[in-house]
This record gives structure tokens, C-alpha cells and sequence, in this order.
């Protein structure tokens, strides 16, 4: 209420003193802007003073003073800015890692939307973020981030575009993938203990050693992915689609779960009796769902 007083008596005021308000304002909010401007300012009155009195001996001398001194004002001037410059990129940086910190917990999409944000603030501010996890990030777009050694344990990402993104070494143990966008996404050496990533889009994504102990890709599409060495220990395999899927030395695929009941079609380098145990499994489901009599 003060506030809305305060402006509506400026208003009042005659315009040379909104004007003079104003000018104070920008001036206090930018100091440095100021001082580029006043020095510009004596610059010019130097050049005209140069071409005007340039023959007389006394200005000359005058001049000469002036311009060494114009030159020192010029050198601490540019340290000023760029130490004033350095200073503010602190200090919104600061104010970035607080806000997202206070978003940490927070289950609504506002939160999630936020945090996005912030996110891509501090990678173009050139920080190096490390730990996203027990966040919500669903539904936002992180496609193409570089988000390496990212911890998201415990976050939920469901429905979260993360196309082409790159996350090598990212530890996604027990987060909410479900429905998550990560065609084409870099996910080498990444840790899915226990992820949820039903129905998630896995389609050309690189997963190469890749520890997805106890996932469950119930109806994801891995077509075309590249599961070299991956760690498919307890995988939930159910209606996954794996058709020209890389399996060139996957580990554990033993104790995957409903092989017989993923496409495997045109996989390549499959180990040795993955392909039988497969068709093995997927005849005694539809033996088993035929009905008597």
C-alpha cells in the first residue's frame, strides 16, 4: 500500500524531477555504466578541445596532462568493470545454487519447471552441477544437456525429454523414468538400479556398460539401442521392444526376467543361448495361454 502511495505521488511531481529520480535510480543500480558513460563523456570534450586550441603551447601542455591522466582514469576504469563484472557473476550464481537447493523436495510441476530453468542458467554460466537428486524434473525439457556424473537418484523424471542428452556415468538409481524421452541420449556407464523406466523411449540410445540391475523396462522401446556389456541383472523385460538392439556382451542376462515376452527380433550379437532361452520361454507362455480342451 506505501508502495502504490509513493509511486502515485512521483507521479504528481513535475517531469524534470521524475526525470532527475529516474537517472538516480539507474545510476545506483548500475555504477560501473555510469562511470563507462562519463568517461565517454570527457573523451569527447578532450577531442573537441584538442581541435580547437591544438596550436596554443599552454593548452598543449594542458591537453598532454590531461590525456596521460585520461589514460590512467581508462586503465582503472576497465579493471573496475571487469572486477565488478566477476563480482555480479558470483553473486548470481550463488543466488542460482540457493533457489535450486530450495526447490529440493518441493512435488509440484512449478517446482519442476523451475528448477529446469536453473539448471540451464548455471550450465551456461559454465558450473559444473553434480547433484540433482530427490528432485521433481517431470515433464520438463532437458533435451542435449550435458549433465555427465549427475546424480538423480530418488527424482522423478516421468515424462521428462531428455533426447540426445548426455549423460555418461549419471546415477539414476530408483528414479521415476516412466514414459521419459531419451532417444538417442549417451547413457554409457550410467547406474538404473531399480529404475522405473516403463514405457520409456530408449530407441538408438547408448548404453554401454550400463548397470541396469533390477529396471524394469516393462514396454519400453529399445529399438536400435546399444546395450554393449550392459548389466541386465533382474531387468524387467516385459513386452520390452529390443528388435536390432547391440547385446554384444551383455552380463547376467540369465536372471532377466520375461525374456520370452520381449521383442527380440534382428538383435545383434546376442550371447550364446540368449536367442533359445527366448523362444523357449515365449512357446511355454503361449502354451500356457492356450485354453483346455
Amino acid at each position: 500500500m506505501s508502495e502504490t502511495r509513493s509511486r502515485e505521488r512521483e507521479k504528481r511531481q513535475p517531469w524534470h524531477y521524475r526525470q532527475r529520480q529516474s537517472l538516480a535510480r539507474r545510476a545506483a543500480a548500475s555504477p560501473v555504466s555510469v562511470g563507462v558513460i562519463i568517461l565517454v563523456i570527457v573523451l569527447v570534450i578532450m577531442i573537441v578541445l584538442d581541435l580547437c586550441f591544438g596550436d596554443s603551447d599552454l593548452w598543449t601542455n594542458i591537453l598532454v596532462e590531461a590525456h596521460g591522466l585520461l589514460f590512467d582514469i581508462l586503465i582503472f576504469g576497465v579493471i573496475i568493470l571487469a572486477v565488478d563484472q566477476w563480482r555480479a557473476k558470483k553473486e548470481r550464481i550463488a543466488r542460482y545454487w540457493e533457489e535450486l537447493d530450495d526447490y529440493r523436495g518441493w512435488r509440484e510441476l512449478e517446482a519442476a519447471y523451475r528448477s529446469c530453468g536453473i539448471i540451464k542458467r548455471l550450465l551456461r554460466e559454465g558450473e559444473k552441477i553434480s547433484d540433482l537428486s530427490n528432485r521433481l524434473l517431470a515433464r520438463v525439457d532437458l533435451r542435449t544437456l550435458h549433465l555427465e556424473k549427475v546424480d538423480f537418484k530418488d527424482s522423478d523424471l516421468n515424462h521428462t525429454k531428455l533426447t540426445k542428452a548426455h549423460l555418461l556415468g549419471a546415477d539414476f538409481s530408483r528414479a521415476n523414468l516412466q514414459g521419459a524421452n531419451l532417444r538417442e541420449a549417451d547413457l554409457t556407464s550410467t547406474y538404473m538400479h531399480i529404475a522405473d523406466l516403463r514405457a520409456a523411449n530408449l530407441r538408438m540410445a547408448i548404453l554401454r556398460n550400463a548397470d541396469l540391475m533390477g529396471a524394469d523396462l516393462t514396454d519400453a522401446d529399445l529399438r536400435g539401442a546399444d546395450l554393449t556389456g550392459a548389466n541386465l541383472d533382474q531387468v524387467n523385460l516385459l513386452e520390452t521392444e529390443l528388435e536390432g538392439a547391440d547385446l554384444s556382451g551383455i552380463r547376467n542376462w540369465e536372471t532377466a526376467l520375461c525374456i520370452g515376452k520381449a521383442n527380440f527380433e534382428h538383435i545383434k550379437n546376442a550371447p550364446d543361448g540368449f536367442s533359445a532361452r527366448a523362444r523357449k520361454e515365449k512357446e511355454g507362455s503361449e502354451d500356457t495361454e492356450k485354453p483346455e480342451g
